[in-house]
Order: structure tokens, then C-alpha cells, then sequence
């Protein structure tokens, strides 16, 4: 007799049938998880191959003001350097003093300073051509290649526009700076005078 509790026996044909059905499961697995594993390779493959593009391309604007100019002259500057690696295009730049929002720190010199620049600069001086003037140079819409330094105000020392020079020097610590650029791959930033940087979806 045949013991109740005992599995029953498997036919010989019965194992046969099973270990090919096992086979092919083990077998489906098995590409499952080769399949997956190549897609997350490829994945990691394009994000790094994405990032290394955007490393590649990625502009970093530092906003920057001194007093000297190299030869020991002494020259009022400002300046934008990019220090990332791709060229920027800048799309809006501001200069806030005392409260009031300037496109350009030569406005902000004709609004709080237009006393003082008008004691050197009259229509007579300006023909003589006997005093240091101001260099400027656009700030929208200029590329500024990587590792390059964009001078965009410049004012040299000179004895007989002292008062203005060193009136410059005085306030130019108290600008303050917000720009807003792009790479080439039309990713933007914002930064401020204090070189803090933020992505943003697009320049207003």
C-alpha cells in the first residue's frame, strides 16, 4: 500500500517535461536582466556623455571692480570675467545704487554724480581733449569667450579730475550687480557681485 503522506512519485517523462519548462524560465530571466542592465549602462553612458557636453559648455560670470590696471597706473575698472569654460551671451545686466536700478554705472554717475563730472567735463575740455575720459564699452547682448576678462568702464587717474576719480573709488564698493546669461546650449543663468549663480529657464 501506498503511504498517504508521501509526495507522489514523478513519471521519469513527468521530470523530462519540467526541466526544459524550468530551463526556459531561467533562461527568460536571465535576458530580463542582461536587457535591463544594458539600458541602465546606456543610460549612464548618455547622462555622462550629457554632462561632459554641458561641462564643456558651461559659462561662469564673476563681476569684478579694482584700481590699478598693470604698469602701476591707476585706473577705475569694472569688469566681467568668464571663468567657466563655453562662451556666454549676456542677455540683461543691472546695477543697483541707493535703492534705484541702472542699466550701466555710467548712468549711475550721471544721476548722483553729475555735479562733480560737470567741474571737468565741459564742452571746451572736451575739444581740448587735456583730460582722462571715460571708456566704456555695451554689456547685452555681448559674448564673452571662456577664460576671458570683459572691461566694460574704465577711468584713469589724473591729478586735475582727482575729486572724481576718488569719489568713483569711494562708491563703487556700495553697486551692486545682477546679470543674466546663456550658453551656447541656451541654458541661462543669474548671478550677482557676489558670484552666487543660479540656472534658470530663460532670461526675461
Amino acid at each position: 500500500m501506498t503511504d498517504p503522506l508521501e509526495p507522489p512519485i514523478k513519471s521519469a517523462s513527468q521530470t523530462a517535461r519540467t526541466s526544459p519548462e524550468r530551463l526556459n524560465f531561467i533562461i527568460a530571466v536571465c535576458a530580463i536582466l542582461i536587457s535591463a542592465a544594458s539600458f541602465y549602462a546606456t543610460y549612464l553612458q548618455a547622462d555622462a556623455a550629457n554632462k561632459q557636453v554641458k561641462a564643456m559648455t558651461l559659462p561662469l560670470i564673476q563681476y569684478g571692480h579694482g584700481n590699478a590696471m598693470g604698469d602701476d597706473e591707476k585706473v577705475i575698472n569694472f569688469s566681467l570675467k568668464n571663468a567657466g569654460i563655453g562662451p556666454a551671451l549676456l542677455r540683461t545686466v543691472e546695477f543697483t545704487y541707493q535703492g534705484k536700478t541702472y542699466d550701466h554705472i555710467f548712468q549711475i554717475l550721471n544721476d548722483c554724480c553729475k555735479t562733480v563730472t560737470d567741474l571737468y567735463y565741459t564742452e571746451e575740455k572736451h575739444a581740448a581733449n587735456d583730460l582722462p575720459q571715460f571708456i566704456t564699452s555695451p554689456l547685452v547682448n555681448t559674448i564673452i569667450a571662456g577664460q576671458d576678462n570683459h572691461v566694460f568702464l574704465k577711468f584713469k587717474y589724473h591729478e586735475k579730475t582727482k575729486e572724481l576719480w576718488e569719489l568713483l573709488n569711494e562708491i563703487r564698493f556700495d553697486f551692486e550687480f545682477s546679470a543674466c546669461y546663456c550658453s551656447m546650449l541656451d541654458q541661462c543663468y543669474t548671478v550677482n557681485e557676489k558670484a552666487e549663480s543660479q540656472a534658470v529657464k530663460a532670461c526675461r
